[in-house]
């Protein structure tokens, strides 16, 4: 059970290390994207880069949630 639960928390730690990734390579796709304003394509394609960043971070919170349900269970 100790190893389990330090692997939840080990999860965890990389989760969030992602999502603090995620975070930062936001900035500098929103950066591009006010730099080319006036290139429809770049801004789409950042819009995109964004809506899918969001939905990967929204599932790194769900699994990051889970893991600390699983750790509460463990006891």
């Amino acid at each position: 059970m100790v190893i389990l639960k330090e692997y939840y928390e080990w999860s965890i730690k990389e989760y969030l290390g992602e999502m603090k990734f995620i975070g930062e390579e936001n900035k500098v796709f929103q950066r591009i994207r006010e730099n080319h304003a006036d290139n429809w394509k770049i801004v789409e394609l950042c819009r995109e880069l964004l809506f899918d960043n969001t939905k990967l971070s929204q599932s790194l919170r769900e699994r990051i949630e889970d893991d600390r349900k699983a750790i509460k269970e463990l006891g």
